[in-house]
């Protein structure tokens, strides 16, 4: 094998390594997950659990389902996102404050 084609096939192959090193790394890096994954039926939710559940569950269908769409055309829905959201946080002990900014021109609340 000439000189010339020995430096070409020491190079792919240390690009070949460096490749593999790279993706190696990013699997590391990026997906790997530290630890094992649960397997086996879930436990029973206490009812603590079930009540965070069917309140979220609740408040997302009357924001996703009955409201439904929320932005400056829509701006009554958007106004009561808002007023449901302030009274959400304020009944679970929070003090919300309202934060007005302008969008194009428009006031929001």
């Amino acid at each position: 094998m000439s000189a010339r084609r020995r430096r070409w096939a020491y190079a792919l192959l240390g690009l070949a390594a460096a490749t593999a090193g790279a993706s190696a790394w990013g699997y590391i890096v990026m997906v790997h997950m530290p630890g094992k994954s649960f397997r086996g039926p879930l436990p029973e939710l206490t009812p603590h659990e079930i009540e965070v559940r069917d309140g979220l569950h609740r408040d997302i269908a009357h924001l996703a389902g009955e409201l439904g769409e929320r932005n400056l055309r829509r701006a009554p829905k958007l106004a009561s996102a808002a007023d449901f959201l302030f009274g959400a946080f304020t009944a679970a002990g929070y003090a919300p404050r309202r934060q007005a900014y302008l969008v194009d021109g428009a006031g929001v609340d």
